[in-house]
C-alpha cells in the first residue's frame, strides 16, 4: 500500500439546518488500498462522500487529490479528477443494452455511424476480464437486481478512475456474485486504484479491506489498519456501545401440532419456479435462501400475486385462496416487502407519514383524520427508531436504512397476518439490523407468521426457526436453523441435495 494518500480530507464540516451532519472529519485514502468507510445510517458517510464527489459543498474544510488542493463545484469536476462513485441505488438505463450502458457516450464509430458490433466486442472482453460473463447485447431490464448491480460497478470501473467509491456494492449479491465482486475489487486495487468501500457487512469490513475509518454522529471516531479491529471493536465504535448482533437461538423449535398458517403446493411459474411446496406455521419465521437465480425472490413475488403461477395452489388454514394480483394477497392478510426499495418500495416524493399510512387510507376515511394519521405514523417512527426531522419530512431525504424501516412499518400498521420480507435488512447498519431482528421476533410472539427471504446466512441462523434452501427454482432441503450452519447452507445452495 502506498504511504502517500491520494485523497486527503481535512476538517470537513457540514450542517443541514440545525443538524450537524459532519464535525471536523479527516479522511486519508491511499492508492492500491481498499478503505472501508463504516458507520450506522445517519453517521455521515453519505454526506462525506457527496462532498468528495462534488454533489454538495462543505461549510468548512479542505480536500486534496494527489497532494493538490481542489474545490469541486459539481460532480463533473470530481469525475474529471478521476473520482467515480457507484451508488447503492442503481443508475442504469433499463431499456438499453449492457454495452450501451457501459459505453454510454463513448461508443466506437465507423463511417460516421455507431459501430455496435465493435462496441459489443469491447464490452464482452471487458466484462470477461472481470469474470462477468453476460451477453453485452442483452437489455438491462432483463437482468435481475444482482446482475444489474454488477453492471453498475463494471460501468464505474470502465471509466478508469483513480478513486472508486462503492456504496454497499454487495447488498443485493448472493455468495457467488459477491466473490466476483471481491475479485474485481482486489484486481482494481492491484492496478493502483484507491477504493473507498462503504459497507455494513462485517465479513466485508474485516475480510476485504486494508484500512477502516468509522464515523459516529458525524465524527471520525476511529481509523486504522483492519488487522487492529475485530467485530466487537467495530460495532462498539459505530454504536458507542458493545452489541452482539448475531446471537444464535439455543431453544429447540418444534412444528409438531402447530397450526399451519400458509400452505403452498406444487407452485410453478414458467422459467422461474418448478413444483415448489412448503408450509409456514403459525408464530414462525421461515427463511428462504439460495444463490441469485435460485428463485427465492420469485417465490415471494408469486405468493403475493406479482407473478402468475402456471399451476399449484395456496391455502390459508383450511381454505384455498386465489391470488392473481397483489390486491388479492392483501385482502387475505398477506403483506410483501420488496427487495427493490427505490423502484417498488417507497413513494419518493411523499412524506414519511404518507408512506406509512397509504396502506390504510380507507380506515382513515375519505376525509383523512389528520390527528389519527399523525398518531399512527408518529408511534411507528418511535417504535422503529426512524431517524427523521418529522413525520412530514420527504422520505427521499432519509437514509436507505430508514427508508427500509418505513416500508416495513407500512405493513405493520396494515396488521397483516403473514409477512413476506425480501432482504429486509439490505443496506442497513448493524444497529438497525438488531432492531429489525427484535421487531420480527416481537411480531411472531404477537401471532404473525413471517417468510424471510435472505442471502445473509448469519441473519438466517440468528432469527429464523426453519430454513428452506432453493436452487434452480426448486426447494431442495428443509432445515432446522439450530441444527445447521453457514457452510451447510452454502453447500446446499451451490451444489444441491
Amino acid at each position: 500500500m502506498d504511504t502517500a494518500p491520494i485523497v486527503t480530507m481535512r476538517n470537513i464540516t457540514k450542517r443541514f439546518g440545525g443538524t450537524l451532519a459532519l464535525d471536523n472529519v479527516d479522511l486519508d485514502v491511499c492508492t492500491s488500498e481498499v478503505h472501508s468507510l463504516v458507520g450506522v445510517n445517519g453517521a455521515g458517510k453519505s454526506t462525506l462522500m457527496k462532498i468528495l464527489i462534488g454533489a454538495c459543498q462543505p461549510d468548512r474544510g479542505k480536500i486534496a487529490i494527489g497532494g493538490n488542493e481542489v474545490v469541486f463545484k459539481n460532480p463533473i469536476d470530481a469525475l474529471n479528477s478521476g473520482i467515480c462513485m457507484v451508488f447503492q441505488e442503481l443508475n442504469l438505463f433499463n431499456k438499453m443494452t449492457i454495452a450501451e450502458n457501459i459505453l454510454f457516450g463513448h461508443f466506437p464509430m465507423k463511417g460516421g455511424f455507431i459501430d455496435y458490433k465493435e462496441g459489443n466486442r469491447i464490452v464482452k472482453e471487458f466484462l470477461a476480464s472481470m469474470d462477468i460473463h453476460f451477453d453485452p447485447k442483452m437489455k438491462v431490464e432483463k437482468l435481475n437486481l444482482a446482475r444489474k448491480q454488477l453492471i453498475e460497478i463494471a460501468k464505474g470501473a470502465y471509466s478508469k478512475p483513480k478513486i472508486l467509491i462503492l456504496d454497499e456494492p454487495s447488498s443485493s449479491l448472493a455468495y457467488e456474485e459477491a466473490q466476483i465482486l471481491y475479485r474485481l475489487i482486489h484486481n482494481l486495487k492491484e492496478k493502483g486504484l484507491a477504493i473507498i468501500f462503504i459497507t455494513h457487512k462485517m465479513e466485508e469490513i474485516l475480510g476485504e479491506s486494508d484500512r477502516i475509518s468509522i464515523l459516529c454522529d458525524g465524527k471520525n471516531v476511529a481509523t486504522g489498519p483492519t488487522k487492529s479491529f475485530n467485530i466487537d471493536k467495530v460495532t462498539g465504535y459505530m454504536l458507542g456501545k458493545d452489541i452482539s448482533i448475531f446471537e444464535k437461538k439455543d431453544l429447540a423449535y418444534n412444528t409438531v401440532q402447530k397450526p399451519i398458517a400458509l400452505s403452498v403446493r406444487n407452485i410453478s411459474v414458467k422459467g422461474l419456479l418448478s413444483d415448489v411446496s412448503f408450509e409456514l406455521y403459525e408464530n414462525e419465521i421461515l427463511a428462504i435462501t439460495g444463490l441469485v437465480g435460485s428463485g427465492k425472490s420469485e417465490l415471494g413475488r408469486t405468493i403475493f400475486g406479482i407473478y402468475n403461477k402456471n399451476k399449484g395452489k395456496i391455502t390459508l388454514g383450511n381454505n384455498e385462496i386465489k391470488i392473481k394480483k397483489p390486491r388479492d394477497a392483501i385482502k387475505n392478510k398477506i403483506g410483501y416487502m420488496t427487495i427493490s426499495r427505490k423502484e417498488e418500495g417507497i413513494f419518493n416524493n411523499f412524506s414519511v407519514k404518507k408512506n406509512i399510512t397509504i396502506s390504510i387510507l380507507r380506515k382513515l376515511a375519505f376525509f383523512i383524520k389528520k390527528r389519527h394519521e399523525n398518531e399512527i405514523s408518529g408511534g411507528l417512527i418511535n417504535m422503529l427508531h426512524v431517524k427523521c426531522s418529522s413525520i412530514n419530512q420527504i422520505i427521499g431525504g432519509l437514509s436507505g436504512g430508514n427508508q427500509q424501516k418505513i416500508v416495513l412499518g407500512r405493513w405493520l400498521v396494515k396488521k397483516q397476518n403473514i409477512l413476506i420480507l425480501d432482504e429486509p435488512t439490505r443496506g442497513i447498519d448493524v444497529g438497525a439490523k438488531q432492531e429489525i431482528y427484535n421487531i420480527l421476533k416481537q411480531l411472531v410472539n404477537e401471532g404473525i407468521s413471517i417468510v424471510l427471504i435472505s442471502s445473509e446466512f448469519e441473519e438466517i441462523l440468528t432469527v429464523a426457526d426453519r430454513v428452506l434452501v432453493m436452487r434452480e427454482g426448486r426447494i431442495i432441503v428443509d432445515l432446522d436453523s439450530r441444527e445447521t450452519n453457514r457452510n451447510e447452507l452454502l453447500r446446499y445452495a451451490m451444489v444441491g441435495a
